[in-house]
Parts: structure tokens; C-alpha cells; sequence
């Protein structure tokens, strides 16, 4: 079995927040779970983390924030940061952010298996 990781899930969606907790933990990782990019940044001030699941839109400091914050102060995390959205218009300056970054896209709605084969797949790294 690889061993644990420590992933944050960035998501103002209590329900979508909750499952993302579930899903990791059950498979024997440890999950924190931030609501908007404050806290997040918080997260990665106080504990190493292993992967970043974050939304692009949530409150205060959107997940486009909270790359650039990355980029500044963590860039080794870039490499382990995974995007998370629903629909997003192509001609979105926040699509040709997102898109420009090259990190792996988690589209919604996702399913469990989705979730797994992206944590697994970090816990093999």
C-alpha cells in the first residue's frame, strides 16, 4: 500500500467538501478540508500537504488566488495542485488561467472513482 497522503480539498461546497473528506480518508489519507483560499492558505502555513484539490470559484481568495499565492511562496506544491470546476465558458480569462497552468483538471460532477485514481495516482509519485 503507498503510503498516506496529506491532501487539502479547497471548496466552498460544504456537501462536495464533505465527500472529498470521505473519499481519501477512506483509503487511508489524511484530508483537511479549507472553505475559501484564506483558509487554505492557513492550511499550507501550519502543515506540509501532499496534493491540492481546489475549486476555481469560492470566496475571499478564489482558487486562481490561491495559485499565484502557490507560484509566491510554495511553487514545489504547483506540481501536486489539481483544478476542480463545473462548466466554465472557454473564453473565460479564468478558463485561459486555469488552462494556462497545465495542472490536471478534476471536472464536476466527478464521482468517486475520479477522485481515487487522482489521489492514487499522486501517492505513487
Amino acid at each position: 500500500m503507498p503510503p498516506a497522503l496529506r491532501v487539502l480539498v479547497v471548496d466552498d461546497d460544504p456537501a462536495l467538501g464533505e465527500t472529498l473528506w470521505e473519499l481519501p480518508t477512506e483509503e487511508g489519507h489524511h484530508v483537511e478540508v479549507a472553505r475559501d483560499g484564506v483558509a487554505a492558505i492557513a492550511t499550507l502555513e501550519r502543515t506540509s500537504i501532499d496534493l491540492i484539490l481546489c475549486d476555481v470559484g469560492h470566496p475571499v481568495l478564489d482558487g486562481l488566488d490561491v495559485y499565484e499565492e502557490l507560484e509566491r511562496r510554495w511553487p514545489a506544491l504547483l506540481s501536486r495542485f489539481v483544478w476542480m470546476h463545473g462548466t466554465m465558458p472557454a473564453e473565460t480569462r479564468i478558463a485561459a488561467f486555469v488552462e494556462s497552468t497545465s495542472a490536471p483538471v478534476l471536472a464536476k460532477p466527478f464521482g468517486p472513482p475520479q477522485v481515487i485514481a487522482i489521489v492514487t495516482k499522486w501517492g505513487r509519485r
